[in-house]
């Protein structure tokens, strides 16, 4: 079985993530007209932008983590 345990930070930040991002995506969305006279959204572009920056931030965040908690187990 593997330890997810070490990737909480990344677990979490992916869930708060995908609902932050479907709730920005609902809140910011524009309804449009293309050219050719069909109907956009830009719910998509919002939804994945979101998505992918809280995703970062996670990397990061846990990446900050584990340096700091290496750090205090060598000193």
């Amino acid at each position: 079985m593997t330890n997810y345990y070490g990737m909480i930070d990344y677990i979490v930040s992916t869930v708060a993530g995908y609902i932050i991002g479907f709730i920005c995506s609902m809140i910011f969305n524009k309804d449009g007209i293309d050219p050719g006279g069909g109907s956009t959204n830009n719910a998509w572009i919002i939804w994945s932008i979101v998505f992918l920056v809280i995703i970062i931030s996670g990397i990061i965040w846990e990446l900050i983590d584990k340096t700091i908690k290496n750090n205090s187990h060598n000193q």
